[in-house]
């Protein structure tokens, strides 16, 4: 995600706008997850003489040669917290991202995922279509269809408002987990309905929030 604003950062400053990450969040709302072309035409609101197809390709360029030198890892404390899922609970995993494949397998294979994530329960953009984005539900209706569970049975994680009401959509229980500690991020998440909001994943005993909610589902 940070590679994604600093390549946004870079492009407006080709076209003569200096804008910082602080500053997309606070004028663009649901900036975080909410995708390349909602934040080049908030970015062209704010800047004059902009236009938002010339600043995606160029924050594309960008983004492509941030990535060649990134150094990707999984948050602290999340191998933990799948390794108890799925080797204590015996639960079944799956990541639903509209991030596009090109993109997405190479940020799996650096961080390790891609051997812990079959590529059967992966959905990512090109199985969900442009059209069907979150927050439409698309792409938590096909994760839980492809691990075979119904959408009310799935809970999800997600960093973003706008996968938050994705994931309500389909019907499914959502805990928040932003990657920014923004104030704007934390409002949108808090609005979007989260169960549960976490900024760590070492703060989350995911045992006892597991019994909790499903005591609070059947209450």
């Amino acid at each position: 995600e940070s590679l994604h604003f600093e390549a946004f950062v870079r492009a407006a400053r080709e076209f003569g706008l200096t804008i910082s990450f602080e500053e997309i969040v606070s004028n663009i709302p649901n900036a975080i997850g909410g995708g390349d072309r909602l934040i080049a035409e908030g970015i062209v609101r704010l800047g004059e003489g902009l236009n938002t197809e010339e600043l995606l390709k160029e924050k594309r360029w960008h983004y492509s040669r941030l990535l060649e030198k990134a150094d990707v890892q999984p948050r602290t404390g999340f191998l933990e917290i799948l390794q108890w899922i799925t080797e204590e609970a015996r639960l079944p995993v799956a990541i639903g991202s509209l991030t596009p494949r090109s993109q997405a397998e190479v940020l799996l294979r650096r961080s390790g995922l891609d051997g812990v994530f079959p590529a059967r329960y992966t959905v990512l953009l090109e199985d969900v279509g442009e059209a069907r984005k979150k927050p439409h539900p698309d792409v938590y209706l096909k994760t839980a269809r492809r691990m075979r569970i119904d959408p009310s049975e799935q809970l999800v994680f997600e960093d973003s408002a706008v996968g938050m009401t994705a994931a309500r959509a389909a019907g499914s229980l959502v805990i928040g987990m932003p990657a920014f500690r923004t104030s704007e991020n934390i409002a949108e998440i808090l609005e979007a309905g989260a169960c549960r909001i976490f900024v760590d994943w070492r703060e989350m005993n995911i045992a006892a929030v597991i019994e909790n909610l499903a005591k609070e589902i059947n209450v």
